[in-house]
């Protein structure tokens, strides 16, 4: 379906609460540099400059997921969509009610790994006492979150992404994940009259899962597992190679795709579908 007035409403506020910021952070008297992109599309002009052919590009966040196919020849989507499945999906409870909420006892990642976190951080008291917090609130997606902030810090010998790695059990949740996203996307592009795109471009945050799954360079493996559940969607052959590229910092790429795409035009003009 086509945006609807309400959403434009909702939008519409937003653009004034990010107005009023704006200009009070940066104490000027107009908005002339403010530019309008939609999430969705600044991460594909980050990597523009090295795609050729359609795109699909899928940006993963916690909550939801972003996803906007592009022509090499257009700044516009063609469309644009938004869904709530995303990195959450992987390693929270997947409880809505209240009373199953916070149930990370249960919770397959934090079973497995939390005597190898707490001994990980057992001499730093700080990051002790932060997971501790998560692990009584019993909050699987922050106690994931934080295991894989570890990564960053150089003090502490705690690689997450490798543990998952070695895990095939676990890492089946994200097989299926990540398949799901496939499915999804062969049906909305199909349903808009979009042909099968040649490049999947991966950025947000759980885009990081991405190489937990495919340890190889270009992950041939997941371009593979897209190819073949877009060809059963379409119920035709896809004639080449689909290329499959998740940028080594995915989080940052939607702000770098904005500042160094060179834009001084609102990118507005974008088809919004959901299926």
């Amino acid at each position: 379906m086509e945006g609807s007035e309400s959403s434009d409403g909702e939008l519409g506020i937003f653009i004034k609460i990010w107005k009023e910021v704006y200009l009070k952070i940066f104490n000027i008297k107009d908005c002339e540099n403010l530019i309008q992109i939609p999430e969705s599309v600044a991460p594909y002009l980050f990597y523009k400059a090295s795609t050729t052919g359609l795109s699909l590009s899928i940006d993963i966040g916690g909550g939801s997921s972003d996803i906007a196919v592009f022509d090499e020849n257009n700044e516009n989507a063609i469309i644009i969509s938004s869904f709530k499945f995303a990195g959450n999906a992987i390693f929270g409870d997947g409880y809505p009610k209240k009373g199953l909420k916070n149930n990370s006892d249960k919770n397959g990642f934090v079973r497995t790994f939390r005597n190898e976190a707490l001994n990980a951080v057992k001499d730093d008291w700080q990051k002790e006492a932060i997971l501790n917090k998560i692990m009584n609130r019993k909050d699987s997606a922050d106690f994931s979150n934080f295991l894989f902030s570890l990564e960053k810090n150089q003090n502490i010998e705690f690689n997450y992404p490798r543990l998952i790695e070695k895990d095939k059990r676990l890492k089946l949740s994200i097989l299926f994940f990540y398949a799901s996203i496939a499915y999804y996307s062969a049906n909305l592009l199909k349903k808009s009259g979009i042909n099968i795109p040649k490049n999947i471009l991966l950025s947000g945050t759980a885009a990081k899962t991405a190489r937990i799954l495919d340890s190889t360079d270009n992950l041939k493996n997941l371009a593979k597992l897209f190819k073949f559940i877009f060809e059963k969607v379409y119920e035709q052959n896809f004639v080449g190679e689909m290329s499959f590229e998740v940028s080594q910092i995915p989080k940052e790429i939607t702000c770098k795709g904005a500042l160094e795409s060179g834009i001084t035009e609102g990118i507005t003009e974008n088809n919004i579908r959901f299926w």
